[in-house]
Protein backbone atom coordinates (compact mmCIF):
# COMPACT_ATOMS: atom_id res chain seq x y z
CA UNK A 1 0.00 0.00 0.00
CA UNK A 2 1.36 3.41 -0.91
CA UNK A 3 1.21 6.05 1.78
CA UNK A 4 1.22 9.80 1.20
CA UNK A 5 -0.27 9.52 -2.27
CA UNK A 6 -3.93 10.09 -3.00
CA UNK A 7 -5.13 6.57 -3.81
CA UNK A 8 -8.77 7.54 -4.42
CA UNK A 9 -9.63 6.87 -8.03
CA UNK A 10 -12.67 7.17 -10.19
CA UNK A 11 -13.56 4.76 -12.98
CA UNK A 12 -11.29 6.53 -15.43
CA UNK A 13 -7.54 6.12 -15.60
CA UNK A 14 -4.92 8.12 -13.72
CA UNK A 15 -4.55 10.77 -16.44
CA UNK A 16 -8.30 11.34 -16.56
CA UNK A 17 -8.39 11.70 -12.77
CA UNK A 18 -5.61 14.30 -12.87
CA UNK A 19 -7.46 16.27 -15.53
CA UNK A 20 -10.69 16.03 -13.56
CA UNK A 21 -9.03 17.49 -10.46
CA UNK A 22 -7.33 20.17 -12.54
CA UNK A 23 -10.64 21.27 -14.05
CA UNK A 24 -12.43 21.24 -10.70
CA UNK A 25 -9.72 23.35 -9.05
CA UNK A 26 -9.47 25.71 -12.01
CA UNK A 27 -13.23 26.30 -12.07
CA UNK A 28 -13.29 26.85 -8.31
CA UNK A 29 -10.58 29.51 -8.48
CA UNK A 30 -12.15 31.16 -11.53
CA UNK A 31 -15.69 31.40 -10.13
CA UNK A 32 -15.19 31.33 -6.35
CA UNK A 33 -17.55 28.41 -5.80
CA UNK A 34 -18.18 24.97 -7.22
CA UNK A 35 -21.25 22.72 -7.14
CA UNK A 36 -20.46 19.06 -7.76
CA UNK A 37 -20.98 15.57 -6.38
CA UNK A 38 -19.93 14.72 -2.84
CA UNK A 39 -17.13 12.40 -3.95
CA UNK A 40 -15.59 14.92 -6.33
CA UNK A 41 -15.88 17.75 -3.80
CA UNK A 42 -14.17 15.76 -1.06
CA UNK A 43 -11.51 14.67 -3.55
CA UNK A 44 -10.77 18.23 -4.78
CA UNK A 45 -10.76 20.00 -1.40
CA UNK A 46 -7.20 19.06 -0.30
CA UNK A 47 -5.80 20.17 -3.64
CA UNK A 48 -7.54 23.54 -3.34
CA UNK A 49 -6.23 23.96 0.22
CA UNK A 50 -2.63 23.27 -0.83
CA UNK A 51 -2.81 25.61 -3.82
CA UNK A 52 -4.36 28.32 -1.63
CA UNK A 53 -1.30 28.07 0.59
CA UNK A 54 0.89 28.64 -2.46
CA UNK A 55 -1.21 31.69 -3.39
CA UNK A 56 -0.56 33.16 0.07
CA UNK A 57 3.23 32.60 -0.18
CA UNK A 58 3.54 34.44 -3.52
CA UNK A 59 7.13 33.43 -4.27
CA UNK A 60 8.56 32.48 -7.65
CA UNK A 61 8.61 28.82 -6.64
CA UNK A 62 4.97 28.91 -5.54
CA UNK A 63 3.95 30.65 -8.78
CA UNK A 64 5.69 27.89 -10.73
CA UNK A 65 3.79 25.25 -8.77
CA UNK A 66 0.50 27.07 -9.46
CA UNK A 67 1.26 27.34 -13.18
CA UNK A 68 2.18 23.67 -13.35
CA UNK A 69 -0.94 22.52 -11.50
CA UNK A 70 -3.45 24.91 -13.15
CA UNK A 71 -1.88 25.35 -16.57
CA UNK A 72 -3.03 28.97 -16.95
CA UNK A 73 -0.67 31.93 -16.42
CA UNK A 74 -3.41 34.57 -16.53
CA UNK A 75 -5.38 32.81 -13.81
CA UNK A 76 -2.25 32.50 -11.65
CA UNK A 77 -1.52 36.23 -11.96
CA UNK A 78 -5.12 37.03 -11.06
CA UNK A 79 -5.04 34.73 -8.04
CA UNK A 80 -1.74 36.07 -6.71
CA UNK A 81 -2.57 39.74 -7.23
CA UNK A 82 -6.26 39.82 -6.20
CA UNK A 83 -6.88 36.88 -3.89
CA UNK A 84 -3.45 36.56 -2.29
CA UNK A 85 -3.73 39.57 0.04
CA UNK A 86 -7.23 38.51 1.12
CA UNK A 87 -6.11 34.96 1.91
CA UNK A 88 -3.32 36.13 4.24
CA UNK A 89 -5.91 36.49 7.00
CA UNK A 90 -5.82 32.72 7.59
CA UNK A 91 -3.15 30.03 7.55
CA UNK A 92 -5.44 27.14 6.64
CA UNK A 93 -9.09 26.22 6.31
CA UNK A 94 -9.71 28.33 3.23
CA UNK A 95 -12.49 26.15 1.80
CA UNK A 96 -15.73 24.88 3.30
CA UNK A 97 -18.12 22.19 2.08
CA UNK A 98 -21.87 22.75 2.15
CA UNK A 99 -24.26 19.84 1.69
CA UNK A 100 -26.97 20.34 -0.91
CA UNK A 101 -30.15 18.35 -1.56
CA UNK A 102 -29.87 15.09 -3.45
CA UNK A 103 -29.97 15.46 -7.23
CA UNK A 104 -33.35 14.26 -8.47
CA UNK A 105 -32.26 12.83 -11.79
CA UNK A 106 -29.98 10.11 -10.42
CA UNK A 107 -30.10 10.43 -6.61
CA UNK A 108 -26.50 11.60 -6.21
CA UNK A 109 -25.42 13.48 -3.09
CA UNK A 110 -24.39 17.02 -4.02
CA UNK A 111 -22.04 19.46 -2.29
CA UNK A 112 -20.92 23.02 -2.80
CA UNK A 113 -17.32 24.15 -2.32
CA UNK A 114 -17.05 27.77 -1.20
CA UNK A 115 -14.53 30.03 0.47
CA UNK A 116 -14.86 29.82 4.25
CA UNK A 117 -14.96 33.64 4.47
CA UNK A 118 -16.31 36.24 2.06
CA UNK A 119 -14.06 36.83 -0.92
CA UNK A 120 -15.35 39.93 -2.66
CA UNK A 121 -13.35 40.86 -5.72
CA UNK A 122 -14.11 44.39 -6.85
CA UNK A 123 -14.73 44.49 -10.57
CA UNK A 124 -12.49 46.78 -12.54
CA UNK A 125 -14.24 49.75 -14.16
CA UNK A 126 -15.05 49.18 -17.80
CA UNK A 127 -13.63 51.81 -20.12
CA UNK A 128 -15.68 52.27 -23.25
CA UNK A 129 -13.96 53.97 -26.11
CA UNK A 130 -16.05 56.19 -28.33
CA UNK A 131 -15.94 55.30 -31.99
CA UNK A 132 -13.90 57.60 -34.17
CA UNK A 133 -15.86 59.95 -36.35
CA UNK A 134 -15.46 59.29 -40.01
CA UNK A 135 -14.96 62.44 -41.97
CA UNK A 136 -15.54 62.19 -45.68
CA UNK A 137 -13.42 64.36 -47.83
CA UNK A 138 -15.35 66.07 -50.58
CA UNK A 139 -13.43 66.89 -53.71
CA UNK A 140 -13.72 70.51 -54.80
CA UNK A 141 -15.05 71.11 -58.32
CA UNK A 142 -13.46 73.93 -60.25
Amino acid sequence: MRHGVRTKRFRSGIDANKMLVRKLVKNFFAHGHLTTTETKAKFARPFIEVLSGHIVKNTNASRNVLERKLGDKKLVLKLVSELGPKLKVKTSGFVSLIKLPIRESDGTKMMKLTWSFPMIVEPKPVVVEEPKKIVKKVAKKQ
